[in-house]
């Protein structure tokens, strides 16, 4: 940062007196258009409009008369009057060196400026030209300090500062590669701004380096994808049943790696999970199996999807084809004709549930074969402790033990009925074909009387029962050939597990 300018200024007024030098010009002749009045005035009001077309004007008379070929002069015409970051400090040097100088003219602060701005500049690093450089005045340790500690911010940034702290500490490079590159850059740039021209120095090597790093890196990178391909390769070239790592995780990685199309080994890994796939323990059930393999051939690609899913980290690849909703939920040939004959039978039962119809028995006895097949097949025991290989033969057991059931109670209605005493009603209705048979006797009177009393309540009686006894025999026949037809249904059943 430019120090302390006013340090200068009566340095300024002497030089400026003394001709116009190669470091140090003389006012010029022209009158000031502003006065430093004027020009302090508008800077105490904060008037920056104002104080921009004071110094302007005072700018516009030094721009005419400092046009000869002296340092100072190409400072101010290449540097002070061209770059934004020294047109800022000559403003500001200006505007210091009429502060307390009422009566001087404008542009004779400005020349005051320039010679304590260019004074001072050739000392600092950040402003100074190479001339500073080339004479000894600043130094590459100079340069470094305003680098780690910056006296002040410049327009646009600071890139020449990065570069060259770069290739400052950089191996191979440092200051004993700076120095000498610096100075001969200059030679031919003597009224360069200095910290421009390190920037130059060092911007290229900056690019070489990066360039180098970036080759490392792709080279370093390239090294870890051929280390990361040689284990994927050594991992899942093969079956994963023959390399003894069949689990959920590698299945799903093996999944992932086959239909990835943009790596150079896909055809090796979709070998390998095709081979996979065709050694997966298929389930021991038969229409489970079956299920798997039918969706397998159907839509393989959406059935892998689905295993992959319910393939998680807790469980195995057999576990998971399980879960697939369509193996979970096959039903075997079995199943499916004890769920038809049920259907069937339902369907056709018109019965109310209190009715003794034979549809009611019927769809009784097929719902009966149903749950006693469903437990035998997953290995249950049921109801009758009977296992039948055909469900038509179960429902042909159930149906013969059903219409058992309902003649027994047929049966045992009957015998109830040979137990019941007729009422007085019933008596004399039953009574009358004895009464007659009386009469046709040619019986009147206390004749006929007395032989009725004699012979009909017996007569009238064995009359009642005659339907009940006639029912009774004809139910313990019908219950013996039942029995029997049960009896022969039985024995095309076998024990369930548990019975």
């Amino acid at each position: 940062m430019l120090k302390n300018i006013s340090l200068l200024f009566s340095v300024a007024l002497f030089l400026s007196a003394c001709g116009n030098s190669d470091s140090e010009v003389s006012y010029i002749h022209a009158d000031s258009t502003f006065s430093c009045a004027q020009l302090n005035e508008s800077n105490a009001l904060g008037n920056s409009g104002l104080t921009n077309r004071i110094l302007t004007s005072a700018f516009n008379q030094l721009d005419k008369a400092y046009a000869d070929d002296k340092a100072i002069q190409r400072f101010y015409r290449d540097l002070v009057r061209r770059n934004l970051d020294y047109a800022h400090q000559f403003s500001k040097g200006t505007i210091q060196a009429c502060d307390g100088n009422s009566d001087k003219g404008v542009n004779q602060a400005a020349t005051d400026a320039l010679n304590t701005f260019y004074a001072e500049a050739m000392q600092d690093p950040r402003w100074a030209t190479c001339r500073a450089f080339v004479d000894g005045t600043v130094d590459l340790d100079a340069i470094m300090v305003e680098i780690s500690a910056p006296t002040t911010l410049t327009i646009g940034g600071d890139p020449s500062a990065y570069v060259v702290s770069v290739v400052h500490g950089a191996e191979g490079y440092g200051p004993d590669y700076l120095q000498p590159k610096i100075a001969e850059r200059c030679e031919g740039l003597m009224d360069r701004q200095l910290w421009g021209v390190i920037g130059e120095v060092a911007a290229p090597v900056v690019v070489k380096l990066n360039e180098e790093a970036r080759v490392a890196a792709a080279a370093e990178r390239q090294k870890r994808l051929e280390a990361e391909r040689a284990q994927r390769i050594s991992l899942y070239s093969e079956n994963l049943y023959s390399a003894g790592r069949a689990t959920c995780p590698n299945f799903r990685k093996l999944w992932n790696l086959s239909r990835d199309r943009y790596d150079d080994d896909q055809a090796v890994y979709e070998a390998a999970f095709a081979s996979t796939v065709r050694d997966i323990p298929r389930p021991v059930v038969e229409h489970q199996r079956a299920a798997f393999e039918e969706a397998l051939q159907a839509d393989y690609d959406r059935t892998i999807e689905q295993l992959t899913v319910s393939c998680s980290d807790d469980k195995s690849i057999e576990e998971a084809v399980l879960e697939l909703w369509y193996v979970a939920e096959a039903k075997s040939p079995y199943y499916m004709e004890l769920h038809s004959l049920l259907q069937e039978k339902s369907k056709a039962d018109w019965c109310p549930p209190i009715s003794a119809c034979d549809e009611a028995l019927e769809h009784q006895a097929a719902q009966r074969a149903f749950d006693d097949g469903v437990a035998c097949e997953n290995n249950l025991s049921n109801a009758s402790g009977l296992c039948f290989s055909v469900p038509a033969e179960g429902y042909d057991y159930h149906l013969a033990l059903l219409r058992l059931e309902r003649l027994r109670a047929r049966l045992e209605a009957a015998k109830q009925e040979l137990k019941e005493e007729p009422n007085s009603r019933e008596m004399a209705f039953y009574s009358e074909p004895c009464k007659q048979s009386v009469i046709e006797r040619g019986l009147r009177g206390d004749a006929y009387t007395a032989e009725v009393n004699r012979i009909c309540p017996a007569a009238a009686l064995k009359l009642y029962r005659e339907p009940a006894e006639a029912e009774l025999v004809s139910a313990e026949q019908a219950v013996e050939k039942q029995i029997a037809e049960v009896e022969l249904a039985r024995q095309k059943g076998v024990a369930a597990p548990d019975a």
